[in-house]
């Protein structure tokens, strides 16, 4: 078996100058690059005595919708006095572009401590043969951020910080003043802004008071915080549509929009109330830069780049599996935030890829990824049998313990303004009654009868799911292929591996055989899950069919 060694970059603020350093550690032996590498002769110094563990999961589908999870174990630096032969500790100023060395201390890391930050922006951990090249044959296990560092007598314990944490803050942080016009009433004072993405069927705009936007003072609404927007499909009283006027000033029973802050104006007397039974509309919302984004990959992409600017670096984003996730679910989403909404973007992003049976996460390089996971198809990557490769396949208990879906029910087109009473005694009758009473519209798929045969119609379940879909049409689809998803239980499983294989990704296919039901000849399973045991040099793969 090749002997691994795990590599470490750290990069870290050095308080005096302010610039940033980056230091190579290792475990033991150490490692020197190649003549060959961007970095020929560089030392990664063996002070790793500890490089983290690793276990990243996607959950399936049929098990929790969307979950996945990221551990990164603690790291330790040693820092004794007989460290290896009193070899230089380098680092390269990322900041300026050039070469140094840590001053030497009592013990090797004392000045790592005392004259830098005391989290890394930055953590790195490769792994590869120690005889091989670090630019050809290592492979990035993660890229992560810091927590802070702790001081032991011999060692500094680093503490890895997954980034998808940053997503737990709300995606609106912009508020209004209630000092007037398009700064909102008194009563808006302090909440934040109302916001529109994609298509949304029916929302409830925040009414910002009378305001003059050149047409003299209207009753003015809000429908996406002062942002622009594709446009605003009908305006309601009641259910009710009013007139769209685009030239001049409405009159009564008539509105205008304003595409490019998202705001709408009634006509009629400044001393009326503006509408009788309360306002609606109908919305293509945030159309920032001029692109109007409907699909769960492009808005999910926008809220954690644009929107919130979380991820600046376009190197933070898995552009392909972006991409390939608007092939697989080019559905058009609507989500509408009313002013005061506090909803974190990580809620946003479990909302959208609960859409489309999908996951997002921050991958073990630190970039944000989403998909879907298929079952087990097509070439696998590699073979692993019992004993020489892996101790044995381990069947992990179903989260859900029951029996399996005969159909699926997709809830999509959601109602955000819900008619109240006064709005129903208005006459309302057929489509649109059940348009204003209605929160959600539902897609059913048909009963499988396989299952049905199988468990009895009384005993097969049926699924359902709330979901960001605009349309039905998209909600039968995602009805359909839930149910097939569900309708015969996944089996997981974990793999405890006799080594570590550098060239089993999550994602990837595998055929595993092994004595266990169904395996004899080998069976093919999907890797949704990765561990890393760094001291043992050993992994474990969740695995499912």
């Amino acid at each position: 078996m090749t002997a691994l060694v795990w590599l470490m970059e750290r990069d870290v603020v050095h308080l005096a100058s302010g610039h940033v350093h980056r230091f190579y550690f290792a475990t033991a032996p150490g490692y020197q690059c190649k003549r060959t590498d961007s970095t020929p002769d560089l030392v990664y110094v063996p002070l790793v005595d500890q490089a983290a563990n690793l276990s990243v999961t996607v959950a399936s589908y049929g098990e929790v919708a969307g979950d996945t999870r990221i551990e990164v174990g603690e790291s330790r630096l040693m820092n004794t006095h007989d460290w290896q032969n009193g070899i230089p500790i380098r680092y390269y100023d990322v900041t300026a572009g050039t070469w140094g060395v840590l001053p030497t201390g009592a013990r090797p890391l004392n000045h790592l401590w005392t004259d830098y930050a005391r989290a890394a922006s930055r953590l790195a951990v490769l792994v590869g043969p120690e005889t091989g090249s670090r630019d050809a044959d290592f492979q990035t296990r993660f890229v992560v951020g810091e927590e802070m560092a702790a001081l032991e007598r011999t060692a500094i314990v680093l503490r890895p910080r997954d980034k998808a944490l940053d997503f737990d803050t709300p995606l609106q942080v912009e508020t209004y003043g209630g000092t007037g016009g398009v700064d909102g009433t008194a009563d808006l004072g302090g909440k934040t802004k109302e916001r529109c993405f994609g298509h949304v069927l029916s929302m409830e705009p925040t009414y910002l008071g009378i305001v003059d936007l050149g047409d003299g003072p209207l009753h003015t609404y809000g429908t996406n915080g002062g942002h622009p927007i594709e446009g605003v499909v009908r305006f309601r009283d009641g259910y009710v549509d009013l007139t769209e006027v685009t030239s001049g000033v409405p009159t009564s029973g008539q509105w205008k929009q304003r595409k490019t802050t998202g705001m709408v104006q009634l006509g009629g007397s400044s001393g009326q109330n503006p509408v009788a039974y309360g306002a609606s509309c109908e919305v293509k919302g945030d159309k920032t830069g001029g692109v109007w984004r409907v699909t769960i990959a492009d808005l999910i992409r926008f809220w954690a780049t644009t929107h919130s600017g979380i991820l600046s670096d376009p190197s933070q984003i898995d552009t392909a599996a972006f991409s390939a996730l608007n092939a697989a679910a080019p559905y058009t989403i609507g989500k509408w935030l009313p002013a005061g909404s506090t909803d974190t973007l990580r809620t946003l992003f479990d909302e959208a890829v609960q859409s489309a049976r999908a996951y997002w996460l921050m991958d073990e390089t630190q970039k944000l990824s989403v998909g879907q996971i298929l079952p087990a198809s097509g070439t696998p990557v590699r073979t692993l049998r019992r004993g020489s490769d892996h101790m044995g396949l381990i069947p992990r208990d179903p989260s859900e313990r029951k029996v399996p879906a005969k159909a699926a029910l997709i809830r999509t087109g959601r109602n955000y303004a819900v008619a109240d009473t006064a709005t129903l005694d208005r006459n309302l009758t057929g489509d649109a009654r059940n348009i204003a009473t209605s929160e959600w519209r539902e897609s059913r798929s048909t009963d499988d009868a396989g299952v049905v045969a199988a468990y009895g119609s009384n005993i097969a379940r049926l699924i359902e799911r709330d979901t960001l879909l605009r349309y039905a049409a998209d909600g039968a689809t995602e009805a359909a292929a839930l149910r097939d998803d569900t309708k015969m239980p996944r089996y997981v499983y974990e793999l405890p591996c006799a080594q570590y294989f550098t060239d089993v990704r999550r994602g990837d296919v595998v055929q595993v055989v092994d004595d266990l039901a169904g395996y004899e000849s080998g069976g093919l399973l999907r890797v949704i899950g990765v561990q890393v045991n760094q001291r043992a040099k050993l992994s474990t793969f969740i695995l499912r069919e």
